[in-house]
């Protein structure tokens, strides 16, 4: 960053441009740390309300050498929301649902609407049926954006996928302030009159298609091998039997390649009913051998379906340990004498057949 640039120098030249701005010290302080130890004081905080309002102040810094940070909820656990620059939090404004259509099942929202906030609006939109599936543990608090930042998933993701499977469109500002849209088939000028804009599109699909074209090979044998695999960039979206796919491949990138300012994303139906299953299995390598029959039963949960393996530890007379009952769990090396499992202490304790892995099963809710 230049020298000369102070914190108001930056604040008070955005609010000239008509941008809520603040480089107050408490507001310098409230902004200066997320959910993870890094404390880093911005140079100035504002508010935009709207996306060309991102656009002018992302503008403005790229011209003058000021970085950018993009905030929601501040849920970060490794720095990302925090930075020596101007943040831009998408949460106070751009946090609204701006459209609901039930009968394609999607939805558009603003990248600052926090995750349960959207779910919910979504349901109350499609009277109940229709929902957002991604849930991290942080869903009271992430945004929309931030979900998109880090194709976060949550506690239902087998199921559901991650948030890269529920993206649509992504409507983005870009480093120099242009705006554009990021679909499943290709980037275009969100505005087709913006001739800066439509040029900058085509430029940034040629790069692309160029970067794809020139790693077939390795993108389609190391990427997008396994569900979870989140970290790095979705490069193999932009392959072209996923058909150039520029918004799903975006997702993960955490505002390293453009602003999301708002989404349209995927709706799911809302499950009539919920069922907990846990399964155990004698190693984790027997655990692949059921899953696959496990999934099918998670789609359709008719009834409940215990999946059948031999028991998990060796037969005993009740209230007591058999000989060969493993004395630590592996890779742990306490000495300490293990638990009597209550099957084995109460005679009276009923537990599932013999032959099942089922630990147990019940209606959650």
């Amino acid at each position: 960053m230049p020298h000369w640039v102070r914190p108001v120098d930056i604040a008070d030249e955005l609010a000239d441009l008509g941008i809520d701005a603040d480089a107050s010290p408490r507001r310098l302080a409230e902004y200066s740390y997320d959910a993870s130890n890094y404390r880093i004081p911005p140079r100035a905080v504002t508010f935009p309300r709207s996306a060309r309002e991102v656009a002018t102040i992302v503008a403005r810094c790229h011209a003058i050498g000021v970085p950018v940070i993009v905030r929601g909820g501040g849920t970060s656990m490794a720095g990302n929301a925090i930075g020596d620059g101007v943040v831009i939090d998408l949460s106070r404004h751009l946090d609204q649902v701006l459209s609901v259509d039930a009968e394609n099942s999607s939805a558009v929202a603003g990248s600052g609407i926090v995750l349960t906030t959207l779910a919910a609006r979504a349901r109350a939109a499609t009277e109940g049926r229709l929902t957002f599936a991604p849930d991290p543990s942080s869903a009271s608090r992430a945004t929309l954006g931030g979900a998109i930042g880090n194709d976060a998933c949550g506690n239902h993701s087998v199921r559901y996928g991650r948030t890269s499977d529920h993206v649509i469109e992504l409507h983005l500002v870009t480093a120099d302030g242009l705006l554009l849209t990021a679909t499943r088939d290709g980037l275009y000028a969100t505005d087709p009159r913006d001739r800066q804009a439509v040029a900058r599109a085509a430029e940034i699909t040629d790069e692309l298609r160029k970067l794809a074209s020139d790693n077939l090979a390795i993108l389609r044998t190391e990427l997008e091998t396994i569900p979870r695999q989140v970290s790095g960039y979705h490069l193999a979206r932009l392959l072209p039997e996923n058909g150039f796919d520029v918004a799903r491949a975006l997702v993960g990138s955490e505002g390293t390649c453009a602003i999301v300012v708002s989404a349209k994303v995927r709706l799911v139906p809302v499950a009539t009913s919920q069922l907990l299953l846990c399964v155990g299995y004698h190693s984790p390598a027997d655990a692949p051998a059921t899953s696959p029959r496990s999934s099918r039963s998670r789609r359709r949960p008719s009834r409940a379906s215990t999946a059948r393996s031999s028991p998990p530890w060796p037969r005993a007379a009740a209230g007591t340990l058999s000989p060969d009952f493993p004395r630590d769990p592996p890779g742990c090396s306490s000495t300490s004498t293990p638990r009597v499992p209550e099957h084995r202490a109460n005679p009276t304790f009923r537990r599932p057949p013999s032959d099942s892995s089922t630990t147990f099963v019940r209606r959650a809710g």
